[in-house]
């Protein structure tokens, strides 16, 4: 319908909407002053029409069919009435009044949903009806569903509500209007706030320094943990973001609703806090920054002058949780710790000659303490365990320089002493190492890496039968350390990588022939070791020439198949007690003075392989196992200070240049029978003219 918004007082009928459906024309007229309507005169585009009503309504709807098809929405005149009997003219040319559109509560934004309440509650409206700002005028009104109706009409013209009823009450939003912004615009600061410490907790903390999201402990993966980071906190922001929804769309009750949980996770977070957590970066620093914005705005929304006593409580508790939080926080500051499942793990910090750990710290065990390499120990010469110390974290004994003597609690049977030397019932490894330690006598089965790293005052280490492995950098820079021996009928079959690492007074290692396996570098930075005796060369006892890689530098000294590439090694001995298997470049460049080998080839037609003792120019003798059938090219090349040579009656092939540049070479002793049946290829000259027999 198309509504008519031009209002002729002095004329009986007014014309207020109209509307052309499937070339009928209907109309809606307002009978001003309820009188008998017989007959209207009307024209639209161009065409009368005379339509009979015969109605006393206020509201008359009529409709005619149109005498042509047409879509034209031009406003239809009523030229004529019959009212009474009297034919009455209409006179249009009188000053009209023109009617105001109704506003729409959507104008209003949020304020609507506060309007939409009041009108249904003080002027009996309908939810649904309530579209418009409701209006009283000179010579008509708005209804509250958007219908225009004159000061003739007591009912609306569309819902048909009383209108006496709808301006019952006048309704007044702005006490309301302004009590909303206020919180909304408060809860809004208090979001923003939120954030902020967010971005600086996870940006800041997190981030750069490398902080948990909750705790700086094992309690993040707990079910606290979890409950704190993924629940609580972000239930605190939701709760906010509903409240500010709720509240904009003034649903009280809901508001109300919103606000109690969000106390409720607040009081909550408190307690955790109070009770649980002592000194951690990040759950302290959340509550009490929400704290400190929470407490102002209950007190500036919440207390009225009736002084509620639930936000009295409330309050007041939020209030004794940040003091109690604070002062704890400055309590405990003197301490650096966190806490485990088990118990606090504690950071020592002293600067006394003796320390003994606590057993609690605010009734919760000790069951971890940790020396931190930064600080200085220097002065700690006794350390007393406690009954439930479980852990003891420590870098090196070079961070507890002057320790001398440790004493365990009689309750505690997480740790025990053998040789001064802490060990851990649990991890069944050494847990502390005083660094006074001159001696020690290893029993257990397993050396573990960096276990006993970094002892600068041990000299002497005996490695028992029942050892099996040394680990990783095991004997790490302990720089004093002397003497290496292995008690005989060893189970030791493996030694891992870098194990004695910078042991620089080391000067002769005899590796036992139970060894099974060598990893790289074991003797790295060993500058004073000068004679070596291990059970076979490479990285393990048994391979071939496609399986592995037999290097003596790599596997002892260094990174690097070439004596070359590898600084501070002054070996003048190397002896092989067992297994006497070369692959290509075996010894390339060594500089050791003695080059010993005892056994038998392991394998059938072995060989000395290419270019295995190149450049080993302090080599004077050498004596060629039994078992090897062949020494390959260029074998000992360039060997200037060789002077004697042994042969095995086993060998049938010297290769091309395998004796190469040996000038000093003069004797050669062969234990076969008929040296002439050994093939001697070309570049061998040397070796021709020194050969003598020998039975």
């Amino acid at each position: 319908m198309i509504f008519n918004n031009k209002l002729f007082k002095e004329n009986p009928l007014h014309l207020y909407s109209f509307d052309i459906v499937d070339n009928i024309l209907k109309l809606v007229l307002i009978n001003i002053d309820n009188k008998d309507v017989s007959t209207i005169f009307i024209v639209h585009n161009e065409h009368d029409y005379q339509i009979e009503v015969n109605s006393k309504d206020k509201v008359i709807e009529v409709q005619v069919e149109c005498k042509e098809k047409t879509n034209s929405l031009e406003t239809p005149i009523i030229k004529e009435a019959i009212i009474d009997g009297i034919r009455v003219n209409f006179n249009y040319s009188y000053e009209y009044l023109y009617i105001i559109q109704p506003k729409s509560i959507a104008s209003m934004k949020d304020e609507k949903y506060l309007y939409i309440q009041k009108m249904v509650k003080y002027n009996g409206c309908k939810k649904e009806n309530v579209k418009c700002y409701s209006d009283q005028f000179k010579d008509y009104w708005h209804c509250s569903c958007g219908s225009v109706n004159l000061n003739c009409q007591d009912e609306c013209i569309s819902c048909g509500i009383d209108r006496n009823k709808l301006f019952t009450q006048e309704i007044d939003n702005s006490v309301e209007e302004i009590e909303t912004r206020k919180i909304v615009k408060s809860n809004l600061y208090i979001m923003a706030w939120f954030a902020i410490i967010c971005f600086i907790q996870f940006i800041i903390v997190d981030t750069m320094f490398g902080a948990n999201i909750v705790f700086e402990t094992k309690l993040a993966s707990s079910t606290l943990g979890i409950i704190l980071r993924f629940i609580l906190l972000p239930v605190v922001i939701i709760l906010s973001i509903g409240i500010v929804l709720a509240r904009k769309r003034y649903l009280l009750p809901l508001v109300k609703g919103l606000e109690i949980a969000r106390m409720l996770t607040l009081l909550f977070l408190n307690v955790v806090c109070n009770s649980l957590i002592l000194k951690t970066s990040y759950i302290f620093f959340v509550f009490v920054s929400l704290d400190l914005v929470f407490i102002p705005f209950y007190f500036y929304h919440y207390f009225k002058v009736n002084k509620k006593v639930i936000n009295l409580i409330a309050s007041s508790a939020l209030i004794i949780s940040l003091i109690s939080g604070v002062g704890q926080e400055i309590y405990y500051s003197q301490y650096d710790l966190t806490i485990e499942k088990e118990g606090l793990s504690l950071v020592i910090d002293t600067r006394e000659e003796k320390y003994v750990v606590p057993n609690t710290i605010n009734n919760i065990s000790v069951t971890g303490i940790c020396f931190d390499s930064s600080y200085d120990y220097s002065n700690l010469k006794e350390l007393y365990i406690n009954k439930d110390l479980k852990e003891v974290v420590i870098a090196n004994s070079r961070v507890l320089p002057s320790l001398s003597k440790i004493v365990i609690d009689e309750e505690n049977d997480n740790f025990y002493l053998d040789q001064s030397i802490l060990f851990s019932n649990i991890t069944n490894d050494v847990a502390l190492v005083p660094a006074s330690t001159k001696e020690i006598v290893i029993t257990w089965d397993k050396v573990r890496p960096l276990s006993i790293s970094d002892c600068p005052n041990l000299e002497k280490v005996t490695i028992s039968k029942n050892v099996k492995e040394i680990g990783r950098m095991a004997f790490a820079n302990c720089e004093n350390l002397k003497t290496i021996e292995f008690e005989d009928n060893s189970s030791l079959s493996l030694i891992e990588e870098n194990a004695f690492y910078y042991c620089t007074s080391l000067k002769e290692v005899k590796l036992p022939k139970s060894i099974q396996k060598i990893k790289h570098a074991i003797f790295y930075g060993c500058s004073s070791l000068e004679k070596v005796s291990t059970p076979f060369v490479g990285e393990r006892r048994y391979y071939t020439h496609e399986s592995s890689n037999t290097d003596v530098a790599a596997y002892l000294f260094g990174a690097g198949y070439n004596f070359d590439q590898i600084e501070n090694v002054n070996v003048k001995e190397i002896e092989i007690t067992d297994q006497p298997l070369f692959d290509n470049v075996t010894f390339y460049n060594c500089k050791a003075d003695k080059i010993i080998i005892h056994g038998e080839a392991l394998l059938e037609n072995e060989s000395l392989g290419k270019n295995a003792f190149f450049n080993c120019f302090n080599l004077t003798s050498f004596v060629v196992p039994e078992g090897i059938s062949e020494i390959l090219e260029g074998c000992f090349r360039n060997c200037e200070n060789l002077e004697t040579i042994t042969l095995p009656k086993s060998l049938k092939t010297i290769h091309l240049d395998a004796f190469e540049n040996c000038k000093s070479l003069k004797k050669v002793i062969y234990l076969g029978e008929n040296f002439e049946e050994i093939d001697i290829k070309d570049g061998n000259s040397a070796l021709k003219s020194a050969f003598s027999y020998t039975y």
